[in-house]
């Protein structure tokens, strides 16, 4: 009662050790502070464990003093809103976590620890950060597109396929981490620019085009985004379910692709082990679509989001054995797809559907859209050994320089919106400045 009465009448709360583990009391701190009460600041030592439980607090290093009491004042001095917005953050997973909780989870995992020789320790971490594809089979983006060209290519065709990538493509996709530096929540959903969707209204309505929008992420979110587009087809779960283009108004119709995976019996093994890992990152949770099952963290904090993402990937490669399924590691996401499943599905479900057409367009900008990149150029090659007639021209473009199998590259996710404005005859109204350059766009892209 004591320790209740002194946090209710403390408006900061400031926890700043050297070395800490495990400590409850900035978690029942936080609770007493809970709505309808008003919230306090809470300051953490970033050497501390809660430090990576409390995505509200203020982190700070209890070496540099100067540091430490510049957060004391910011602390003092925060606005009622920005109090409300960091408890927000915690106040669900702090409520459903008792000291017994903690106390049986802490048992549970000292229960579940192994031993593991440095070896295998680096043999798997040398797995998780490879893709799924070889790397000696891929090819340095080394052209920059050329936009006038591109567009020279679309303006002379009869008909046209364009496959595009949706987060990181046409929508932003913000580093990991980076709600944890928001001084409020994020509330806008993930959509493309309102000049983005302009622009894809105009190339849908062209009879020439076929036009499709490939995502990793649910029916409902990618529908909510962009399903109103007439003429669009669109995918999720990186091709999971296909839902092709209608001409006509209202709730789509989604086809789901037969890949031969029990879900009912791979739920049964990995949802407990994903519950695990949820309970012990604050902002973390379990995402489920038609063809995949994930672990979201970002909105963990990125280093122990990371550090759990790596222990999952072990614990769930050796409980999945036994099913024909992999798993993809992704930035925020560790999921769990069927072996056969990739985006490559999609193209070549669309380009074989009819003739192939005089322009093909290909954009993505991560290791799940690589599978679309070679699904175009092996249907092509199909195509040309059965002796029928080819593209004129076939573009596959990632957002980013790098490694990949790729034939062009742009910078950044805004100029995939040059180029589609440019190809629709469309310019900006307001210059180089979108809307999808506000703050608040792109937190929960990851969300269900």
């Amino acid at each position: 009662q004591r320790r209740l009465a002194l946090w209710l009448a403390s408006e900061v709360f400031m926890s700043v050790p050297i070395r800490e583990g495990l400590n409850l009391l900035p978690l029942e701190y936080v609770f007493s502070r809970k709505s309808p009460g008003t919230p306090g600041v809470t300051i953490t030592s970033e050497f501390s464990a809660v430090c990576s439980i409390l995505n509200g607090a203020l982190r700070v290093n209890p070496f540099d003093i100067q540091a430490s009491s510049t957060s004391i004042d910011t602390a003092l001095a925060m606005p009622l809103d920005q109090k409300i917005s960091r408890r927000e953050r915690d106040i669900q997973f702090v409520s459903s976590s008792s000291s017994g909780l903690w106390t049986r989870r802490v048992l549970a995992d000292l229960a579940d620890v192994t031993m593991s020789t440095a070896k295998e320790k680096q043999k798997e971490k040398n797995r998780i950060n490879s893709s799924d594809l070889d790397p000696s089979g891929f090819s340095i983006s080394s052209a920059p597109l050329d936009t006038v060209a591109v567009a020279e290519a679309y303006n002379i065709a009869r008909k046209r396929v364009i496959f595009i990538d949706f987060n990181g493509t046409i929508v932003m996709k913000e580093p990991t981490g980076k709600y944890l530096k928001r001084s409020m929540l994020g509330t806008s959903e993930a959509k493309p620019p309102s000049e983005t969707i302009d622009a894809l209204i105009k190339l849908c309505a062209d009879e020439r085009n076929i036009i499709y929008v490939v995502s990793g992420d649910t029916e409902h979110n990618i529908e909510n985004a962009i399903g109103h587009i007439k003429g669009l087809g669109l995918a999720s779960g990186n091709g999971g379910s296909l839902s092709h283009p209608t001409s006509e108004s209202g709730k789509r119709k989604w086809i789901m692709t037969n890949l031969g995976v029990d879900w009912d019996a791979i739920k049964k093994v990995t949802l407990p082990i994903l519950a695990k890992y949820t309970a012990r990152a604050n902002g973390s949770f379990v995402k489920l679509t038609s063809s995949s099952i994930g672990w979201s963290y970002y909105s963990c904090d990125p280093e122990w989001g990371s550090l759990l993402a790596e222990s999952l990937v072990i614990e769930l490669e050796n409980k999945l054995q036994i099913f024909d399924v992999h798993l993809v590691t992704l930035k925020g996401v560790v999921e769990v797809v069927p072996r056969k499943l990739n985006k490559g599905l999609v193209v070549k479900e669309v380009l074989r559907r009819n003739e192939l057409p005089d322009f093909v367009l290909c954009v993505g900008d991560d290791v799940s859209d690589e599978k679309m990149f070679t699904a175009v150029f092996s249907v092509i090659a199909q195509s040309y050994s059965a002796g029928r007639s080819i593209p004129h021209h076939a573009y596959t473009i990632t957002v980013g320089k790098k490694v990949s199998n790729a034939s062009y590259y742009v910078e950044t996710a805004p100029d995939v919106a040059d180029l589609l404005l440019k190809l629709s005859g469309m310019t900006y109204s307001t210059g180089r400045a979108m809307s999808w350059d506000s703050d608040d766009v792109g937190q929960s892209m990851f969300e269900s």
